[in-house]
């Protein structure tokens, strides 16, 4: 029995561990009803990937752009729905801007390093 529950827990915390690991790498972007949260990588790791996830009752449509301004495409997430986006950066402190069209919010820029921080950011 006390084999049974050692291994259950090791299990658990393994599989937490890794998807620590795994949110930690990447960027992250959380659109909520009155929110959206941005989590940022701590260094720099070449080929970059975005995590979005869409927690509002509605379609979001997204632009990608590069530190120069030029599109690199568009993206459609569903109510509650996520997607994974992947794009290269050249150094860390080149940087892509997602721009929600509809509905139509404020630019996101992602660059790595950046704490953790809330559009509108929340009041005192």
């Amino acid at each position: 029995m006390f084999y049974r529950i050692f291994f259950i827990g090791l299990s658990w915390l393994l599989g937490w561990t890794a998807q620590a690991e795994f949110v930690r790498g990447q960027f992250e972007i959380v659109f909520e009803r009155t929110k959206i949260v941005v989590h940022s990588p701590i260094k720099f790791q070449g080929p970059s990937k975005v995590f979005l996830r869409n927690q509002t009752p509605e379609n979001l449509l997204l632009q990608l752009l590069n530190a120069n301004g030029e599109r690199l495409g568009f993206i459609t997430i569903g109510p509650g729905e996520d997607r994974l986006e992947s794009f290269t950066l050249r150094n860390s402190q080149d940087y892509i801007s997602v721009m929600p069209l509809d509905p139509a919010l404020q630019e996101i820029n992602l660059s790595y390093g950046k704490p953790t921080f809330e559009i509108p950011p929340p009041q005192k």
